[in-house]
């Protein structure tokens, strides 16, 4: 798993966003599903659904797939969706999380290693 898997999968699970989600983000960056709703409801939100998430949306509603798989799934304290926070402020919150997850030990620890160890030595390459 390189980096960039290991830091979107954390971003995944730190926003709640479905595991079925994340790996098809991962793996084809849902394009099955942007070609299936070009204009999805989730659009502009930071999250982009698996197809079967996304027939769940639209059988059910967005609002109701928020609170019934994303917010009880979520790590972040700001709702769902909330584009009022800057992007600039998403890695430092990527950066928390991660420590945090780190000295929880939950079970990806060893990922978290290492994406905390590839962030802090971007930050050293960036500012140093």
């Amino acid at each position: 798993m390189n980096y960039s898997h290991t830091r979107f999968t954390a971003l995944g699970q730190y926003f709640g966003f479905p595991p079925c989600c994340v790996a098809e983000f991962l793996a084809t960056n849902c394009q099955s599903t942007k070609v299936a709703y070009p204009r999805g409801i989730w659009w502009g939100t930071g999250y982009v659904p698996c197809l079967c998430c996304a027939k769940t949306i639209e059988a059910q509603g967005f609002d109701q797939f928020i609170q019934d798989v994303i917010e009880p799934a979520r790590e972040c304290a700001l709702l769902f969706p909330d584009d009022t926070v800057c992007p600039k402020h998403e890695q430092q919150k990527e950066v928390d999380f991660i420590i945090a997850c780190a000295v929880s030990k939950k079970p990806r620890l060893q990922q978290i290693q290492y994406a905390i160890q590839k962030i802090f030595y971007d930050f050293q390459v960036a500012f140093f």
